[in-house]
């Protein structure tokens, strides 16, 4: 479709359905009533404008918005259970972003903007911001944000002026790990699971940090005891309880005062209330010849009443194969382990999720174990003239290097690939002609590998 074409179509109320990927390279205008449906990738190098107008992301395999131009929306829905990624290009939404299925990823070049008065919507552990996003203007706002399967917003009390911005992330990790874990006088300890990067980008605004907990966030069980903490590049800063909302389960706590400084931020507890379940040293998921070896340590446990081992085969949606019994209560280091006799085809995914006596319950990180059959790697022709050769992944995965040995098991050809996950044929070319014989084309991710054959005449 024609540029001018894109623009005479846009100017008036209408809708269009993309199946394909959406270039604008001209000036794009979305008018009120004007709506734009796209199922593949929006590549946007031109200005976008969308002055009442709406995007839609429904596509069923992951999307893309690229580009090199920032694109000013009106309404934004994301309804893709694939997720949108953000690569280098930005995206203003100047009244309502609408979140209903599907992780939208962003980064610092390419950054989800919420303007002044604009809000968001409908979002949850199915459909949230994985990366920083900003919020500009004087309103009170809940960050919608979460990281590798939670989802934990954090809100910021309104600043005092219409172009203050603050720019906000959650990231599921342990803060003690990445920073230190130096406290100072009256915080016994600080979650080990999760923190929030909150920071002023534009303005002079105070505002009031509220982080939020829910079954995920390592163990609350005294809301009394509960502490908003501040990382000052030393040490973890108290800055209070300035009330709860909520139950154990769910709930929000604000800071006892506004922050005059920003950056992270996290959860503590006064006392040895609101323990972590688990502090667990390592999760591992490795293959043993056709079965799936998961273990893993902890170096102790509080109120723990058992782990779930599950499996996933897209990463997202992960179903239980097996339980095994947690310890209660213990202070020594111990260490469990749980077989997969019957993995799939292609990638199998692999989390733990402890629970407590209580309910409550965390995730740990996920693994990932390549099983292959000779139908995941095609390889055509597979007989070749030893100059060229093609093949086609069947399989969802993120490949790293391509080697290629001869019948004595020798290194002839390697090439580093884009850890882009496979899609379509791919062609490689050989350096230098292949002698006749028989080859191995290995496709590997770490140690994990899938290979074929193919012969040279």
């Amino acid at each position: 479709m024609k540029q001018a074409l894109w623009i005479i179509l846009m100017s008036v109320p209408g809708s269009i359905i993309a199946q394909h990927a959406v270039r604008n390279t001209g000036n794009l205008n979305l008018f009120t009533g004007a709506e734009i449906g796209v199922f593949g990738n929006l590549d946007n190098s031109g200005p976008l404008n969308s002055l009442g107008g709406k995007i839609y992301f429904t596509g069923t395999s992951a999307q893309s918005f690229l580009g090199s131009s920032q694109a000013e929306t009106f309404d934004v829905s994301i309804n893709n259970s694939s997720g949108l990624t953000l690569s280098n290009n930005s995206i203003r939404v100047s009244n309502e972003l609408t979140l209903t299925s599907g992780i939208l990823s962003t980064s610092s070049t390419g950054l989800l903007i919420i303007a002044d008065n604009a809000t968001t919507s409908g979002a949850s552990t199915l459909s949230y911001v994985d990366g920083p996003m900003r919020k500009v203007g004087n309103d009170a706002f809940t960050f919608p944000v979460g990281n590798l399967g939670n989802f934990a917003t954090i809100t910021m009390s309104a600043p005092t002026t219409i172009t203050d911005a603050f720019t906000a992330r959650y990231l599921r990790a342990d803060g003690t790990t990445d920073f230190n874990n130096l406290l100072e006088a009256g915080i016994d300890h600080i979650s080990s699971c999760e923190y929030w990067q909150v920071d002023r980008t534009l303005g002079s605004s105070q505002v009031l940090i509220s982080p939020t907990w829910n079954t995920n966030s390592c163990g609350v069980t005294d809301l009394a005891d509960l502490l908003v903490v501040k990382w000052d590049s030393t040490l973890w800063r108290n800055i209070g309880n300035g009330g709860t909302t909520g139950t154990l389960s769910q709930g929000t706590i604000a800071a006892l005062s506004p922050s005059a400084a920003y950056g992270i931020f996290t959860l503590a507890s006064t006392s040895t209330q609101n323990p972590l379940p688990i502090e667990l040293i390592s999760f591992n998921a490795t293959r043993k010849g056709e079965i799936v070896k998961t273990e893993w340590a902890t170096a102790s446990e509080r109120d723990n009443d058992l782990f779930i081992v599950e499996r996933s085969k897209n990463g997202i949606f992960f179903d239980e194969i097996g339980t095994i019994d947690g310890a209660g209560n213990s202070n020594i280091l111990l260490n469990y382990q749980y077989y997969d006799d019957q993995p799939e085809s292609g990638v199998n995914y692999y989390r733990l999720k402890q629970m407590d006596f209580n309910g409550g319950f965390t995730y740990s990180e996920i693994k990932s174990v390549l099983f292959s059959s000779s139908h995941d790697l095609v390889i055509y022709p597979n007989t070749c003239d030893g100059k060229t050769v093609s093949y086609l992944l069947n399989i969802e995965w993120k490949p790293e290097l391509l080697t290629i040995l001869n019948a004595m098991g020798q290194t002839v050809f390697t090439q580093v690939l884009n850890n882009e996950t496979s899609n379509g044929t791919v062609e490689v070319n050989f350096t230098t002609k292949l002698a006749q014989g028989n080859y191995q084309l290995i496709i590997s991710s770490g140690d994990q590998k899938i290979t074929n054959r193919f012969v040279v005449q």
